[in-house]
């Protein structure tokens, strides 16, 4: 009996240290988690002069020149896109970048 007792309790408190945990890591819609979610949502969703002058600058921070090349062209892709209306050209080229730039 006291080992039945001890064997839900120790299952009870797993069940309850797990759930807490799933519910801890889970991505908020509010911050752009979920599938695919990215962290700056703004400049990955938005082709515009503002949002483009934001990652151009965040681009020219970046200290891996490497990375920050391939971002800057990335970014002259979606300029140039965004120059064409193809609104979706922009939004991938501005995903890549803001990738490049986690």
């Amino acid at each position: 009996m006291k080992n039945s007792m001890i064997r839900n309790m120790v299952a009870a408190s797993a069940l309850v240290m797990f759930s807490g945990f799933a519910v801890a890591q889970a991505p908020s819609p509010a911050t752009g988690g979920g599938a695919g979610g990215m962290t700056n949502t703004t400049t990955a969703s938005t082709c515009d002069a503002s949002n483009m002058k934001m990652a151009e600058e965040s681009a020219m921070k970046m200290t891996n020149a490497t990375m920050k090349t391939n971002t800057m062209k990335e970014l002259d892709m979606a300029k140039a896109m965004m120059a064409k209306n193809d609104m979706a050209g922009c939004k991938m080229h501005m995903d890549k970048a803001s990738t490049m730039m986690k």
